[in-house]
């Protein structure tokens, strides 16, 4: 945690404007393709002093040390993973910042989710008001302020007033100038690699790469498996921030490593039995950026498996986006290690309305409703999934699934709709999203901890399915990859 905080004080050391060193240790190529704005100045001994602790060894982020032109946008808040459009300061003790489209690209209302963002000049005599307009989804919820960057304290519900479906005013007195706002606790690229490289040393871990972004980041795979385990083990996918403005989804992995590398008996006999694969951030120049949907090219990679004409198991190589191919093939080596996937799960977080709870996209149906025999055991098996979930997360926080998920997802393009169309339901292929109102009928909004504890009860649902009978009668033929 010492590296991490370092890195954000650094942040602000440098006035906010980028999180330069931090960016420096961390990011890898620093492409012209990131919407940051302005110029980065680093003195050449620092520079070199913060390269030397750089996590996981990624020195190549800096090609040079001194000045960086990049590519200004209407993006106001020019540091790591920051996002908001034009700020309005009406008087001294009033604000009006409006939200913006993911790299000023015409994109659809309903995308403009993810803000975070900082103003310097705050005066602490008394309440400033500050409006935010031009949200996309118009559901009232709590955003997130911090005095440092790296504390976050959730506002009060009688600080939070909706004007508007599309705008929200936040009153507030505050102890400094200088405040940090977001629409959640922000989960940058940085706070990944730090995390990462505290965890990379553990002996059933194994930190590897699929490729690089096209903004030159390179993009991590957590392997975590027990190494004199049993021989015939089972794999388990999981990806997330495919959509880089749901935090959600890398705290819950989190919850989920962090219980797989303890040492409790069901960790241990989960490591021993499966090999989990886990890609923590797809979506990494989205991620910098402080993108909400979509990455730097402004497009939204979660439909894009966009399949080969010349192979079902292969995407179009000039069609699919670098991150889907780059997932894709990920995807298709281990296939061909010859360990049977059994799971995949595809993490993302849902701004839907307070009160929803966690929930999945079950596919197909029961026979009853006129699927066919292999929908049906797909559908069996995802609903089994679920039911696991909700027993060890809590029946009244997670939703309970449609009696008909329908076949909408055959015509999308999803990871899901591929595992499908090449493997049936041999892999129990699903979407799980958190969300960030309500813990269920608590009463209380969601903290890390509640999307933590999702995590280590994921892990367990995981577990509970590779016991139960749907999953010990699965056939252990070849997968064939072609």
């Amino acid at each position: 945690m010492a590296k991490y905080r370092l890195l954000q004080r650094l942040q602000r050391i440098h006035g906010g404007t980028l999180a330069a060193a931090g960016m420096a240790v961390c990011v890898g190529t620093l492409a012209t393709s990131l919407v940051w704005a302005g110029l980065i100045h680093l003195e050449e001994r620092r520079a070199v002093a913060l390269l030397a602790q750089s996590p996981l060894g990624q020195v190549e982020a800096l090609a040079q040390v001194g000045r960086f032109a990049v590519p200004k946008t209407r993006n106001t808040a020019t540091f790591e993973g920051g996002n908001i459009g034009a700020v309005v300061k009406h008087s001294p003790h009033s604000y009006t910042v409006q939200m913006r489209s993911d790299n000023d690209d015409a994109l659809p209302h309903s995308w403009r989710q993810w803000y975070y963002f900082s103003l310097d000049d705050l005066p602490t005599d008394q309440p400033v008001t500050l409006t935010i307009e031009g949200l996309g989804i118009p559901h009232y919820f709590l955003p997130f302020y911090s005095l440092d960057n790296i504390d976050w304290i959730q506002f009060a519900a009688s600080s939070v007033k909706q004007l508007s479906p599309q705008s929200i005013q936040i009153t507030q007195q505050f102890k400094q100038s200088k405040i940090w706002f977001a629409r959640y606790i922000p989960y940058t690229y940085s706070r990944l690699v730090h995390y990462l490289d505290a965890i990379k040393d553990k002996p059933d871990v194994k930190i590897s790469y699929i490729g690089r972004t096209p903004g030159g980041s390179r993009i991590p795979m957590v392997t975590i498996t027990e190494q004199q385990g049993i021989n015939a083990k089972e794999r388990v996918i999981i990806h997330a921030r495919t959509h880089p403005g749901e935090v959600g989804s890398s705290l819950v992995l989190e919850g989920l490593i962090n219980f797989l590398l303890s040492d409790g008996e069901s960790a241990r006999s989960l490591r021993n039995r499966v090999i989990f694969s886990i890609i923590p951030m797809v979506n990494i120049d989205g991620v910098i950026a402080g993108n909400n949907r979509t990455n730097t090219a402004g497009i939204n990679l979660e439909g894009q498996w966009i399949p080969s004409p010349h192979s079902s198991l292969k995407l179009d190589s000039q069609k699919t986006p670098v991150e889907i191919k780059l997932l894709n093939k990920a995807f298709r080596d281990m296939l061909a290690s010859g360990v049977p996937v059994t799971i995949a799960l595809n993490l993302h977080t849902s701004a839907g309305q307070p009160s929803d709870n966690i929930f999945a996209f079950p596919h197909f149906g029961p026979m009853a409703k006129g699927y066919a025999a292999r929908e049906a055991q797909l559908y069996d098996k995802q609903i089994k999934f679920i039911n696991i979930l909700a027993a060890s997360y809590g029946q009244d926080r997670v939703m309970a699934p449609p009696v008909d998920g329908g076949n909408y997802f055959l015509a999308r393009r999803l990871p899901e709709t591929w595992w499908w169309l090449n493997f049936k339901d041999r892999v129990m292929a699903l979407t799980l999203e958190s969300t960030y109102g309500l813990a269920g009928k608590t009463g209380r909004w969601v903290k890390p901890r509640d999307l933590r504890a999702l995590g280590e009860s994921l892990a367990e649902a995981i577990g509970g399915y590779h016991e139960s009978a749907l999953a010990l009668g699965r056939s252990r033929r070849p997968m064939v990859v072609q």
